[in-house]
């Protein structure tokens, strides 16, 4: 099981890459790959400080009940957007 989700992150990320590869101009692409990299690597990092140290003041229940709505609504914009996405990634 293990295998399979690091196979899964492994096509993730090699996807990721190539979507910004193709979609980003070569002017800004740098740019763009080490902003991504940055959030990617040091989001969960904040974000876990941020929940920690909210959990220790009211408890876990609430920073856990925040994050999930917070990924439900992103999850939800996506959702809305997608048409439009799919339209921009295709005729860059």
């Amino acid at each position: 099981c293990l295998g399979l989700a690091g196979s899964a992150l492994t096509v993730s990320g090699a996807g990721t890459q190539t979507l910004i590869q193709t979609a980003v101009d070569n002017a800004y692409r740098g740019r763009v790959l080490s902003l991504y990299g940055m959030v990617l690597r040091a989001g969960p990092a904040v974000g876990a400080l941020i929940m920690g140290a909210t959990g220790d003041l009211i408890g876990l229940r609430w920073p856990l009940l925040t994050g999930c709505v917070l990924c439900l609504l992103v999850l939800f914009w996506v959702n809305q957007r997608r048409e439009q996405i799919r339209a921009s990634l295709e005729n860059p």
